[in-house]
């Protein structure tokens, strides 16, 4: 075969589909398949049948932008983990991803609010590690000068917005 890696569940699952569109059901509703007489896949074109449907998954299989799981995010003992607990990438100075990539598992759903939950996440821990920052070099002012420096607002002060 000619792509020996290639999953053989992607052809098997074409195979099916043309089967599927020569029912009767979907015969009586005048369903079709794509026709692909005119493109680099054209049946004709391939003594072994596998080959047809391999020419299919290389020229017309996409992501549709979802992809994910590629910087997976995991503990200091897993081998296979790209990304620590704060979104840091591990070997790499102020570096951190935040995107579906550091999703240890893909989502059985749409992309978006997993990642949309990645992001607040990130934004806390960024603003946490940068709030440390900020109050050690305050600490650090306050000890030489006589500066005030106030980088808190006061718990009473932080109201949630209600939406009505």
């Amino acid at each position: 075969m000619m792509y020996a890696c290639l999953d053989r569940a992607q052809i098997e699952g074409l195979k099916f589909a043309e089967t599927l569109a020569n029912t009767t059901a979907l015969r009586r509703i005048n369903a079709t398949l794509l026709d692909y007489s005119r493109t680099p896949c054209r049946r004709s074109r391939f003594t072994v049948e596998d080959d047809f449907y391999i020419c299919l998954v290389r020229h017309y299989t996409q992501t549709i932008y979802h992809p994910c799981s590629t910087a997976k995010m995991g503990p200091d003992t897993d081998p296979m983990a790209v990304v620590d607990r704060h979104l840091r990438v591990r070997g790499i100075g102020g570096l951190r991803v935040v995107d579906a990539s550091i999703f240890p598992l893909i989502t059985t759903g749409n992309t978006n609010v997993p990642t949309i939950a990645v992001a607040e996440k990130a934004a806390d821990i960024v603003k946490a590690a940068y709030l440390d920052d900020l109050r050690r070099h305050a600490n650090d002012l306050r000890q030489c000068a006589t500066v005030q420096f106030d980088y808190s607002a006061p718990a009473s002060t932080i109201k949630q917005q209600q939406h009505t």
